[in-house]
């Protein structure tokens, strides 16, 4: 079972039951776990997903109860939609996906992550900062800027970089 490492303010917010650190497992296979943060800008609520093994991230806008409600099911729609915009591989995607049909939730236990997590939300908001109505193009924009850029805890490639080359590794092409 995969795991979203959670930040305290999620927690709080999300009504799926809390895994034990203890009993989450690493995973070294497949993408691995992620990390999530809930934020406000400009007064709406939006949720952050950070991969642990390569620090790719979604941003999702707009958050409300029943997104938080459903944070499992939003977490795979929304993943799949990005690897859709940037893998381009249906095959590979669903494979991915796959792995994601039981989530557990727990606390957030990798300040590395978190702090890139934090990064990449000030990235956003930058990004977003002088716009006035916030779109889905926007967001993707955003979401290129945040996974095309240099990160030291990654030897400065990008997470995107990151991410394709994880894939190319662990989901190699069906012929």
């Amino acid at each position: 079972m995969r795991a979203i490492h959670c930040s305290q303010n999620l927690l709080k917010e999300i009504p799926d039951p809390v895994t034990d650190l203890n009993d989450v497992s690493v995973s070294n296979s497949g993408l691995g776990n992620w990390y999530s943060d809930i934020f406000k800008f400009n007064r709406k609520k939006y949720l952050i997903f950070t991969n642990e093994r390569t620090l790719f991230s979604f941003f999702v806008y707009s958050v409300n109860r029943h997104d938080v409600e459903t944070i499992s099911s939003l977490f795979s729609e929304k993943l799949k939609r990005y690897l859709q915009e940037f893998v381009h591989d249906e095959n590979r995607i669903n494979r991915i996906i796959s792995e994601y049909n039981e989530i557990c939730f727990c606390k957030s236990d990798d300040s590395t992550v978190a702090e890139s997590m934090d990064f990449f939300i000030k990235i956003f908001e930058s990004r977003l900062e002088f716009i006035d109505e916030v779109t889905d193009r926007e967001i993707l924009i955003a979401n290129i800027q945040v996974n095309t850029t240099p990160m030291a805890v990654l030897n400065y490639a990008s997470p995107l970089r990151k991410l394709r080359d994880l894939i190319d590794k662990e989901y190699p092409a069906v012929s």
